[in-house]
């Protein structure tokens, strides 16, 4: 029973490190690089060592952070190749699943998606004006309410799966798409697909995925450029 209880103890512990540097990780916090030293990871959470290193094995399987063998462990940085092969595995899925939504999502589920669009633009002139914003959660509850809409059982968990990486990407957006003329990219854009959606165009909406994705593409591959 003791040991029981040790195990479930050690495991919620474990969980609440992982779910923090994957947030931390995912929302650009703890940037490419970054080490992650064992001693200090137990004097922040307040943990053993053998905590630590079981978190941080979660997180490696996850494709987060490397580790080296005598050099600890250190976040995965974005690079170029990465982002490519993370757009080419959301366009395939994301494309496919915009154009199943238009058949399969329901009138409430698509009124849903809808509104989930309609708030991108509020958000995005909050971040604008440099104020708190929610454009961010908008923006991976949209996408994952078109997976989920596709009612494709091969689509949901494989994106499931991928999601943390393929979000990084999401959350440290480069300043770029402030700019007035790519506002398109974080507003137009997600009502258009939306649109195309609730009026069953499963063609047209596809292609708006694939268009959308490969402008965050470009724009993730020109910030990491500069």
């Amino acid at each position: 029973m003791v040991d029981t209880l040790a195990r479930k103890t050690k495991n919620s512990e474990s969980t609440r490190i992982v779910f923090d540097l994957e947030a931390r990780i995912v929302e650009g916090t703890l940037a490419g690089g970054f080490r992650l030293i064992e001693r200090v990871l137990c004097s922040e959470y307040g943990v053993s060592r053998t905590v630590v290193r079981e978190a941080l094995l979660k997180l490696a399987s996850r494709g987060l952070i490397v580790l080296v063998p005598d050099a600890g462990a250190s976040v995965v940085p974005l690079v170029e190749s990465k982002v490519r092969d993370a757009f080419i595995f959301r366009e395939a899925i994301e494309s496919a699943a915009a154009e199943q939504c238009a058949a399969r999502m329901n009138r409430e589920e698509a009124e849903a998606l809808l509104a989930i669009a309609a708030q991108f633009g509020a958000e995005y002139d909050r971040r604008a004006r440099g104020e708190p914003s929610r454009i961010h959660d908008l923006e991976e509850e949209f996408h994952r309410s078109v997976v989920e809409g596709s009612k494709n059982d091969f689509f949901i968990n494989n994106w499931q799966q991928a999601k943390l990486c393929l979000f990084r990407g999401v959350r440290v957006q480069p300043e770029e798409l402030l700019k007035p003329e790519k506002r398109e990219i974080s507003v137009d854009d997600h009502l258009a697909i939306a649109r195309a959606i609730a009026a069953g165009q499963a063609e047209e909406a596809g292609l708006l995925m694939r268009r959308h994705l490969r402008s965050g593409r470009d724009l993730m591959i020109q910030n990491l450029k500069n």
